[in-house]
């Protein structure tokens, strides 16, 4: 028979699970509640992403690194992506508040909501 106290000491003494991403927030979204305008995000478990927007004639992309913090996912772009006389410039920082349903929605520059693909 296992004494308590023995017990106790075995679980303190084990080592704590690794941090992983949160569960579920790596994955592919699409924007939408804005009308003419398409833009994906691209959430990988490594923490990089992939993002672009197309709207008439005007396509950006970018790729960077992701990181989360509370209700907020922050998106920097690395600067090999972004055209030094682009739009991209204006995508080089996004900030995105993380909603109860799972929806991403930029706090700036850009209306509607990311939604993951099903």
């Amino acid at each position: 028979m296992i004494r308590p106290g023995l017990m106790l000491a075995a679980l303190l003494m084990a080592p704590a699970p690794a941090m992983a991403e949160p569960q579920g927030l790596p994955g592919h979204y699409y924007l939408s509640g804005m009308t003419e305008v398409g833009s994906e995000l691209l959430l990988r478990g490594d923490g990089r992403y992939r993002w672009m927007l197309a709207y008439g004639a005007l396509d950006l992309a970018v790729e960077g690194s992701w990181t989360r913090s509370g209700d907020m996912l922050t998106l920097v772009a690395d600067p090999g992506t972004l055209a030094e006389d682009g739009m991209e410039s204006i995508f080089a920082r996004m900030v995105l508040r993380i909603e109860h349903d799972g929806a991403l929605v930029p706090t700036e520059n850009l209306r509607g909501a990311y939604r993951k693909a099903p």
